[in-house]
């Protein structure tokens, strides 16, 4: 890849959207050629996916459908999105990736991993983050901090459909989220979700700048 690509990954209400957001309007103020998008919803198709697999009222889709709903937004995301920027030499910071779905369906919904990498490859045409910052923070704040925020699928107060799930499936996320960070030390990134955002923004565009000086990318 001639560009750049940092995604941000955690369990609900870690802060990640917005470190991600933060990340974005500092490279744009200083010059870089960036672009910010998410998953699910980066693209029109995706804008469906995303509302099928958070709003509650789609509560009945099954593990394994859900699955393949977050495979298939990628894909088209990446064809569409992702890969185009990086080709043409930008810099892209995405709100989740394919280490959500491994997360998620494979340590949440009890998926195979294996199972679950593979698919990945393909939806991913093997494209890997260069740095991801996953945001931790204890299971019941986050979740008290995801129904305090303004969403598409749920009311103010309350939880969309996957925030929804019990809190064990929750405490399974954490887990699975601090072993990626172990197991892949040099592309991951572990920041705690409980410090200040100013501290956190700090942290994060430190990580990337010293990216940016070794891969040699001037803004």
């Amino acid at each position: 890849m001639k560009g750049l690509f940092i995604t941000f990954e955690g369990v609900e209400g870690c802060g990640k959207s917005t470190q991600a957001q933060l990340l974005f309007d500092h490279l744009r103020e200083r010059g870089y050629t960036v672009f910010i998008t998410r998953e699910p919803g980066g693209t029109m198709v995706g804008k469906k996916i995303r509302e099928l697999v958070l709003h509650k009222e789609y509560d009945g889709i099954t593990q394994e459908a859900e699955l393949f709903l977050y495979l298939a937004d990628r894909a088209q995301h990446v064809s569409t999105v992702i890969k185009p920027h990086l080709d043409d030499g930008g810099i892209v910071i995405c709100d989740r990736f394919a280490d959500s779905t491994l997360v998620y369906q494979g340590f949440g919904r009890g998926i195979d991993p294996v199972f679950i990498k593979k698919a990945n490859l393909t939806a991913t045409q093997k494209i890997v983050p260069d740095m991801t910052f996953i945001f931790d923070i204890d299971t019941a704040t986050g979740l008290k901090r995801a129904a305090a925020t303004e969403k598409e699928f749920a009311p103010k107060g309350s939880l969309d459909r996957i925030e929804s799930a019990e809190a064990k499936f929750h405490d399974r996320i954490r887990s699975g989220f601090l072993q990626l960070a172990k197991k892949e030390p040099r592309r991951c990134r572990l920041m705690n979700g409980a410090l200040p955002i100013k501290d956190l923004q700090r942290s994060v565009c430190g990580d990337v700048h010293a990216l940016l000086k070794r891969r040699n990318i001037i803004a």
